[in-house]
């Protein structure tokens, strides 16, 4: 006799959300979201049988629907967690920072460099994101009065910083612009809420709160790779005086007009940087579908479908694994630097050893994904006369070094933890004292 199973019904996941998310209202504590969602599913597998029976699909469309109802009837709300301050400023080494990176044609004038105890990048990333947040709530006429116009990156220091934000004072102009730097890397590919909630655009929206008057924003709107099916209607939205914009590329139009006139050209930007690695945005999404696609090979069930590629990667996918697999080929870490989703070569001393073919084949890979995505140029970017750059973790220190010893973009603050701080100096002045810390502890980290 076949046995009866309950509907899962709307009702059933009402009658389950507000028997698990009640307890939190009446003051049973505070806890993370990812938290909320794993005690919610574990009783959903112990008071629901039925649900082992279905696909992964439907269980994530049963959760999401009582999530949904338990905030709709007001069982749960979310709060901000708040940053408890765990750093302290090294004011030694923050003097020597910026007195070593002031070189010739440079305009670094600050360097804030944070001592923490032992914790996660993510963590980690928390701390400096507040930590260049006190900072610029302390900086007096950081924006002028009027015309201002801020550009802001994606990831998770810049939304450190912006989130930081909240807990000091509103900046005090008449008028300010603010604008994304590089297209949405998550939106139409990840179902990680947090993740999207570090996209430039989401960035944009974030700051423009923090101002007492008028504020005028110009999001990107867009995904980060090329879409042909929506590079018409940009180019068809572009301005018509586009100046020296190439007209034949209409998808790049709005960013590069916006840096080609004096009216609109950003004043100050705030940005990260990353490497392509375990923790990248693309490097992730490229392994997890090698992976399926190395599962479904080994199953091939009549009724299994190859996987698609994801969508963030569709113009992409060929020289992004390419680039994948020479890198590493030719060295043991990574190779290739990351600003505002840009790549670019990162001074790696394993690079000067690769061949010319290799170092040519490695150019033009990185050309072929950067001609593809909505972003920044680097020769944009060197335009910008005021740039706050944030970053930590040994596995970042490549990174923070190159971008600290080019000739641009104008690193005017940079905001780093005393770790990573001791590395690049070393590398920059090999007689100094040696540090206590090498670029072997440089791997394991991740690096977005």
């Amino acid at each position: 006799m076949a046995t009866r199973r309950t509907p899962l019904t709307p009702i059933l996941c009402a009658k389950l959300a507000e028997e698990r998310f009640r307890p939190l209202e009446e003051g049973k504590g505070l806890v993370t979201f990812s938290e909320l969602l794993g005690q919610f599913e574990n009783a959903l597998r112990r008071e629901c049988p039925e649900i082992t029976g279905m696909s992964e699909a439907a269980q994530i469309k049963l959760v999401e629907r009582a999530v949904a109802t338990a905030f709709k009837k007001g069982f749960i709300s979310v709060k901000r967690k708040p940053i408890v301050k765990e750093y302290k400023l090294n004011t030694a080494l923050s003097a020597e920072m910026a007195t070593t990176f002031r070189l010739p044609k440079r305009q670094l004038r600050e360097a804030i460099v944070v001592d923490v105890p032992p914790m996660s990048p993510d963590e980690l990333h928390g701390q400096l994101g507040y930590a260049l947040a006190e900072h610029l709530s302390n900086t007096r006429y950081l924006f002028p009065p009027s015309g201002g116009k801020v550009a802001v990156g994606s990831g998770r220091s810049v939304h450190a910083v912006l989130t930081g934000l909240e807990d000091f004072r509103y900046f005090d102009v008449d008028e300010i612009t603010i604008m994304s730097l590089t297209g949405s890397a998550y939106s139409h590919s990840s179902e990680q809420t947090r993740l999207f909630l570090m996209d430039a655009d989401v960035h944009v929206a974030l700051l423009a709160q923090r101002f007492t008057g008028r504020v005028h924003t110009v999001p990107m709107l867009a995904p980060l790779v090329n879409d042909p099916g929506k590079r018409n209607a940009v180019r068809k939205n572009a301005p018509t005086n586009a100046g020296k914009a190439d007209r034949n590329d209409g998808w790049f139009e709005p960013l590069r007009i916006a840096f080609e006139r004096e009216s609109t050209k950003p004043t100050h930007a705030i940005i990260g940087v990353g490497f392509l690695g375990a923790g990248h945005r693309l490097y992730d999404e490229f392994v997890r579908h090698q992976q399926a696609l190395n599962e479904y090979e080994r199953e091939r069930r009549p009724d299994q479908q190859r996987p698609a590629v994801p969508p963030i990667l569709e113009n992409i996918y060929k020289p992004l694994g390419d680039l994948i697999a020479l890198s590493r080929r030719v060295a043991s870490e990574p190779i290739c630097g990351d600003c505002c989703h840009r790549l670019f070569v990162l001074s790696n001393p394993e690079v000067a050893n690769i061949s010319k073919k290799d170092r040519s084949d490695l150019d033009n890979l990185i050309n072929s994904i950067n001609s593809s995505l909505l972003t920044v140029t680097k020769t944009q970017l060197d335009t910008v006369p005021t740039v706050f750059l944030l970053g930590g973790t040994p596995a970042k220190a490549r990174v923070m070094f190159d971008m600290l010893t080019r000739p641009k973009p104008q690193i005017h603050t940079v905001c780093i933890d005393s770790e990573t701080a001791e590395i690049i100096l070393n590398w920059q002045n090999p007689s100094r004292r040696k540090g206590r810390h090498n670029s072997s502890k440089m791997r394991n980290f991740s690096p977005a």
